[in-house]
């Protein structure tokens, strides 16, 4: 009897450390299971905060930030943009950002030209009041409304600058708040308040003045503002002084509006957009405005003006192969105006 009873005693014994062993493997395998589902979960709330984080902003801090096609200052310059152009940032590369304008143009720009905005920020600033720059020549702005000397300037300002500010009745100056903060005075007869300027109706004197004050300007390919300036940069500038937003480049230019028929001449009228070749070529390289009788004004080495009709004066052997109207064509497709822009007013 003894005998038998170690016996089953060893039995149960090792029974007992067989239950013990399972369960503890069960406990480690389930521990080990709820850890790769909390890891789970976590990388699952990680992909889902991040599709969810705000959206990136900027606003553009110089007269003419330059754009490139890659993130580096050798690089090909694409366009340029100015003082208070905001712009959605999609990627950044070391001190570049890569950023989307609101003609839906896509570049590099270095990040000393922009200042961050937060989404809250951004919405501010779209209901701030602000000023508007419509002076077509680039000009001066000074540190205080007290001295204009050359030694007081605070920066250079062109057309389609937007500023924080209101304009001063009656005052030859206005202050204006930059992007970054700084505080500087500008001509009150440069500048208009932008939710009023943005509410008019498109005239066609504001985009012939426009164009012409640029005369004798500089080419620049990639040019976007009136101190350089390429063919496109110089009909976006024109248009956009009368509250319009053209695309970027020539090309896509040449889909906007209603289409014209290029071999019936004497239907153009001023204001309308004419497209150039190379050669015999049918694609758009080139892009002009009708100034009426023949005559169109295009940026080419500088702007200048020129005819399409052999034996004018001013006769440039280069065929028109497209045209379009812009103005009188209602909600002309591939344009958008700046006060239906969301990127510059709540919509």
């Amino acid at each position: 009897m003894s005998n038998l009873r170690i016996t089953l005693l060893t039995v149960a014994a090792c029974i007992l450390m067989s239950a013990a062993t399972v369960s503890a493997k069960g406990r480690k395998q389930t521990k080990s299971r709820k850890a790769t589902t909390t890891q789970t979960t976590r990388k699952a709330s990680k992909a889902t905060a991040k599709s969810n984080e705000p959206e990136d902003w900027v606003l553009f801090n110089v007269a003419a930030g330059c754009l490139r096609n890659a993130p580096s200052h050798s690089a090909s310059l694409e366009t340029q943009a100015s003082y208070g152009t905001p712009a959605k940032v999609l990627s950044r590369q070391s001190d570049w950002y890569r950023v989307e304008l609101p003609d839906g143009y896509k570049a590099w720009v270095i990040g000393t030209s922009l200042v961050d905005r937060t989404p809250a920020e951004m919405e501010q600033w779209r209901n701030a009041q602000r000023l508007i720059v419509t002076q077509p020549r680039p000009f001066a702005a000074y540190s205080d409304s007290t001295n204009t000397s050359d030694g007081n300037i605070a920066m250079d300002v062109v057309i389609g600058s937007i500023f924080e500010g209101i304009k001063a009745p009656g005052s030859a100056f206005s202050e204006v708040v930059l992007p970054d903060g700084r505080k500087a005075y500008l001509q009150s007869a440069n500048v208009e308040d932008f939710s009023t300027w943005s509410k008019r109706e498109p005239q066609l004197d504001t985009i012939m003045n426009t164009a012409r004050s640029m005369m004798g300007i500089t080419y620049l390919w990639g040019g976007t503002t009136p101190k350089a300036i390429d063919c496109s940069g110089y009909t976006k500038v024109a248009f956009g002084a009368a509250g319009l937003i053209l695309p970027r480049n020539a090309s896509d230019q040449a889909l906007v509006g209603e289409t014209l028929d290029p071999a019936k001449p004497d239907e153009f009228r001023r204001g309308d957009l004419l497209f150039f070749g190379t050669g015999a070529g049918t694609t758009v390289t080139h892009v002009g405005i009708y100034d009426g009788f023949t005559r169109f004004l295009h940026s080419s080495g500088r702007v200048f003006e020129s005819s399409f009709k052999p034996g004018h004066p001013l006769y440039l052997p280069r065929k028109v192969i497209g045209a379009c109207r812009i103005l009188s064509v209602p909600s002309p497709k591939g344009v958008t105006t700046y006060a239906s822009h969301p990127w510059y007013f709540q919509q």
